[in-house]
């Protein structure tokens, strides 16, 4: 069994965010799940600290780079077969 570590409040809502599966922009993030005035370091900080903590039970968070602007998306790695 995989053990997920812990999310924090911020984490949570990112992950409330992400969990459709669509593609977000980095703007509408950082206006949902952090302060207004928050950076967008800050956004990559917190989404770089979310895989870590959710990559072990097989889900991560890509970045895709559309019309010069970030989007992310939460995706699931396939499960592997017991061939």
């Amino acid at each position: 069994m995989t053990v997920v570590k812990k999310l924090t409040p911020t984490q949570r809502k990112l992950m409330s965010v992400l969990k459709d599966g669509q593609r977000h922009e980095s703007e509408e993030l950082r206006r949902l799940c952090l302060r207004i005035n928050s950076s967008y370091n800050l956004l990559r900080v917190h989404i770089h600290t979310l895989r870590a903590k959710i990559q072990p039970s097989g889900k991560s968070v890509v970045c895709e780079v559309i019309g010069g602007k970030a989007h992310y998306r939460l995706i699931e790695f396939p499960k592997p077969s017991d061939d």
